[in-house]
C-alpha cells in the first residue's frame, strides 16, 4: 500500500537510512535507526507532529498494526518501505518545534494554570488509552520525578523529563 507523508520532524534524517520496526500500535510505528539508537515515529494523519516523527496521510479507520516488530525498513530516494507499506516522503513539509519561541512565563499565574491544565488533560487522555506511560505517574505537582513502574521505558522517560525541565 502506498501512502504519502504529510510532514516530517526536523530530526528525521535528510538522507537515505535503514531501520528496524521497533514497536507497533494502531496509529503509531516506531522505527529504530540502524546507525545510532534513535527512534523515528510514524503516526497517522490524526496525530500531532513530532520532532522525530513522520506524519502519514492515512485513510479513515486505517491501522498501522499491519507492520511487525523486527521487520527491516529502508528509505531510499524519498521512499520509506517496510512490510507491505511504502511511504512517499518528497512532498512532506519539514516541521520544527520551537518551544523557546513560546516564551512561556511560568511565574505568570495564568500561564502556569494553562500548563497545569494541559498536563492534566494529557494525563486523562493517556489514562483512557491502553498504553502504560501516564504523565501523572512521572511528575508530582512540584515537578519532581516520581519513581514508578514504567517498564522498559523508565530510564528514557526520566531522562526526557529531566532534559525538558
Amino acid at each position: 500500500m502506498y501512502l504519502k507523508a504529510v510532514s516530517m520532524g526536523d530530526a528525521v534524517p535528510h538522507t537515505d537510512f535503514d531501520a528496524t520496526v521497533h514497536s507497533v500500535f494502531e496509529s503509531t510505528v516506531n522505527l529504530r535507526l540502524t546507525r545510532g539508537r534513535e527512534l523515528l515515529t510514524l503516526v497517522g494523519s490524526g496525530q500531532a507532529d513530532l520532532p522525530q516523527g513522520i506524519r502519514v496521510d492515512t485513510p479513515e479507520n486505517f491501522s498501522l498494526e499491519t507492520a511487525r516488530s523486527g521487520e527491516q525498513a529502508t528509505c531510499r530516494d524519498d521512499l520509506l518501505c517496510f512490510g507491505s507499506l511504502t511511504i512517499e516522503l518528497p512532498n512532506a513539509r519539514r516541521w520544527k518545534c520551537d518551544l523557546p519561541a513560546l516564551q512561556a512565563d511560568m511565574t505568570n499565574p495564568a500561564v502556569a494554570t494553562a500548563w497545569r491544565c494541559a498536563r492534566q488533560l494529557l494525563s486523562e487522555r493517556q489514562g483512557c488509552s491502553r498504553y502504560e506511560v501516564i504523565t501523572e505517574t512521572l511528575i508530582f505537582s512540584d515537578n519532581v520525578v516520581r519513581p514508578g513502574r514504567l517498564g522498559n521505558v523508565e530510564e528514557a522517560m526520566r531522562d526526557l523529563v529531566e532534559a525538558t525541565r
